[in-house]
């Protein structure tokens, strides 16, 4: 099958899953080290305990006093104590300041009452005393993604995924860190306040590619918006990519537009044939381009 190209018109230079993404290069996502949980993780949880009844009891912590989160004026008491799940860090330049600054994603129902969105990021910066906390973003998770070089700060390409009522989403999007114009600052500041990164309240986003899977939720959703094309049902993972031009792929399963209508024409798209393909992701200049194995039908709300 010819592959088709999409020119995907996201300016990395001016922003307006199911599997992990492979980390392979310094910014991207990982697992922090007890070191560098202690780093990050104390300024918020001076006191943090592992939780050893956790579904995840290797990265899960107990909070009793949680510190600086947004919806709190200064700290907050949890008894019994908040369970937190640390995600992942990544390192890189996310406010375009020339600073080293770090992100640290954790889930948590304790915190965000929206079990959708039961989970976020922590910004820190390093400034001349050490790491500091910038902003706490609720529903603002780093878990799977990649840096993405770029002439100003680092963006990030993430691959996630949601059960919502039509089905399973899964989506590509690249992330960045929003900034707004600094404060005025008095002539009593010092210069590590001076300097501190002022970002939006909450992360930029714009999504690349989204699939969805109804097959065992909502069949017959499926059948009225492909119109003809092809569906793609889910990006399965993200990876750093070895092929000279290209950033990074993704193998993604799907059902073609002849196969969508053999099925909804027999009355189960349950049992749609699949294929399976790869989309690429192509850095040229500041644009971001996207390589397709099929034209897909575009989702309802994305």
């Amino acid at each position: 099958m010819r592959r088709l190209f999409l020119l995907f018109a996201l300016l990395l230079a001016a922003p307006a899953a199911h599997a992990a993404a492979q980390a392979a290069a310094p910014g991207d996502t990982r697992q922090p080290s007890a070191d560098e949980l202690h780093d990050l993780f104390s300024i918020v949880c001076p006191q943090y305990q592992p939780d050893t009844n956790a579904a995840d009891p290797a990265h899960s912590y107990l909070c009793a006093d949680v510190r600086l989160h947004s919806s709190m004026t200064s700290h907050d008491a949890f008894s019994p104590p908040a369970v937190i799940t640390i995600t992942s860090v990544a390192y890189g330049d996310f406010t375009g300041g020339g600073q080293q600054e770090a992100y640290l994603s954790y889930s948590s129902g304790d915190l965000d009452n929206d079990a959708a969105r039961d989970g976020g990021g922590i910004l820190y910066w390093m400034s001349e005393g050490g790491w500091e906390m910038i902003h706490w973003y609720d529903a603002g998770q780093w878990d799977h993604c990649l840096a993405v070089p770029g002439p100003d700060k680092t963006r990030m390409l993430c691959v996630e995924s949601q059960e919502q009522m039509a089905g399973t989403y899964s989506w590509v999007k690249l992330s960045w860190i929003g900034t707004v114009p600094a404060p005025t600052a008095s002539s009593d500041e010092d210069d590590t306040e001076r300097n501190r990164p002022s970002v939006a309240d909450t992360p930029g986003g714009a999504f690349v590619v989204t699939g969805v899977d109804s097959r065992a939720n909502d069949p017959g959703f499926s059948c009225t918006w492909s119109k003809g094309k092809a569906m793609l049902l889910s990006v399965d993972d993200l990876t750093r990519a070895t092929t000279p031009g290209v950033f990074a792929t993704s193998h993604v399963t799907y059902a073609s537009a002849a196969d969508i209508a053999a099925a909804c024409k027999a009355g189960d798209f349950s049992k749609v044939k699949l294929s399976q393909g790869e989309i690429r992701y192509v850095l040229n200049g500041t644009r971001l381009r996207v390589q397709v194995p099929a034209p897909f039908a575009p989702i309802p709300g994305f």
